[in-house]
């Protein structure tokens, strides 16, 4: 006999499908060859819903995945001595001013987006289907990274150097290679 769901052929005294799951209706499908199209998406890939329970999609795309982890962990540990160091300069607003409690705000809103771009970085790898959300946070990163520059050095224009090794390293490097890691993750499905 034939299932009534995909079409699989399944044994005469089957209760379910061993391909789809679905119960079989033994009186109805005797001998009833399965004559319309399985319950499958377009290109014949079949659908998340599998043996009762939603599997993502993942795939084998080692060096994708390899990049988002080292890049995630890296973005956030940037993001958490970012945030750290300010919450130590939070003391300091009132000895240096208004523009420079806004910039600390700025830099706060920067270290909590990186935090969440490395998490998102390291639990999404190896998920085609996250892998535009993990490219758009590390060009966010980026972004921010680059606005934080020109508002620090317009700030503090001859007191300290705003565009450091660690600064590029983590705060600009790093974040183009988790969004290139996305990027890499999203074109592997």
């Amino acid at each position: 006999m034939f299932c009534k769901n995909c079409g699989a052929e399944i044994a005469d005294n089957a209760t379910f499908c061993p391909k789809c799951g679905s119960q079989v209706n033994q009186a109805s499908n005797q001998g009833n060859p399965y004559q319309g199209q399985p319950n499958q998406p377009y290109g014949g890939q079949p659908y998340g819903y599998q043996g009762g329970g939603y599997q993502p999609q993942r795939t084998n795309n080692a060096p994708a995945k390899v990049l988002l982890i080292i890049a995630g962990i890296l973005v956030l540990i940037g993001g958490i001595i970012t945030l750290v160091s300010d919450m130590s300069a939070m003391p300091y607003i009132g000895w240096l001013g208004g523009g420079f409690a806004a910039a600390l705000v700025f830099e706060l809103i920067y270290a909590i987006v990186m935090i969440v771009g490395g998490i998102v970085g390291i639990v999404y790898c190896g998920r085609p289907d996250k892998g535009n959300t993990v490219f758009m946070l590390g060009i966010v990163i980026v972004v921010l990274r680059i606005i934080d520059w020109i508002l620090a050095s317009a700030m503090f224009s001859g007191l300290i150097d705003v565009v450091n090794a660690s600064s590029v390293i983590l705060g600009f490097i790093v974040p183009i290679l988790l969004a290139v890691g996305g990027y890499l993750n999203k074109k592997a499905a």
